[in-house]
């Protein structure tokens, strides 16, 4: 899990356990829901010891793996595992993969933090010397790696770009013309479409607890696409906001899945 300072600032990573510890002895808070952020509120950068991690990124035409590890004593541990999926069509050909992985090579090495390449074949060489299966995310923690790996997230956070959406005044025929009035502003009773949301419905056929994205509507009952299904016609007294659209869609999957799924 990552955690914060009392001041927003990044201390080390922790565990799912020692995030819930916390959470329950109230020295944090919960700074952000997905992906998940805790908030120590009596520690500061200067009162706290911070070891350091290290970051694996293996770019590919359709996803992007990051894996975030810890090194020590020629060791690898794993803390944390993300998938980053381009809405856009994918990339079809080397010289475009290619491209895409030296703009994120000068992008890393402009924060002047020390940057590392390795090739694809010690990658894949690292890979069939560990029996790992092939995923972006284990590929990043492997990428270069001459140690050995000894752990790694069950899960892996998919986070795929969504935009923030556009918003118009009307919507037009197919000669141009409008043909619908659409409201001045985006929220609807504090709340705008891709937000992420908590409902709990007590009654009627939608009873029961959903989490997803959701869509407004002016007339104050909303849709919110879960993980599972849409459930439609929910009033907005029954919603309370988690957090607001930041332009991505965040799902989980199990280690191993197919990274394109």
């Amino acid at each position: 899990m990552l955690v914060l300072d009392k001041r927003g600032r990044p201390l080390q990573p922790c565990t799912p356990a020692r995030a819930r510890k916390l959470l329950a002895a109230s020295p944090a808070v919960v700074h952000r829901h997905t992906p998940f952020v805790i908030r120590l509120k009596d520690r500061t950068v200067g009162e706290s010891e911070i070891l350091g991690v290290e970051v694996g990124v293996d770019p590919g035409s359709k996803a992007t793996g990051v894996g975030v590890f810890i090194a020590q004593a020629d060791v690898r541990t794993g803390l944390l595992a993300g998938i980053l999926r381009q809405a856009k069509t994918p990339l079809r050909d080397a010289a475009a993969a290619s491209s895409t992985r030296w703009a994120l090579w000068r992008a890393l090495t402009g924060t002047g933090l020390p940057v590392a390449v390795a090739t694809g074949g010690r990658t894949k060489w690292n890979r069939h010397r560990t029996g790992a299966p092939k995923t972006h995310t284990l590929d990043a923690l492997h990428t270069g790696a001459l140690d050995t790996v000894t752990r790694w997230p069950d899960t892996a956070l998919v986070a795929t770009s969504t935009g923030r959406g556009s918003h118009a005044r009307t919507r037009s025929d197919r000669y141009g013309f409008p043909r619908l009035r659409l409201p001045r502003t985006k929220q609807v009773h504090g709340f705008a479409t891709g937000d992420l949301v908590h409902a709990v419905v007590p009654t009627g056929v939608e009873r029961g607890t959903h989490t997803g994205r959701v869509a407004v509507r002016s007339t104050g009952r909303f849709n919110i696409r879960t993980g599972a299904s849409l459930v439609q016609g929910i009033h907005h007294r029954h919603i309370r906001l988690l957090q607001r659209a930041d332009g991505w869609a965040y799902t989980r999957q199990p280690e191993g899945a197919p990274t394109h799924a």
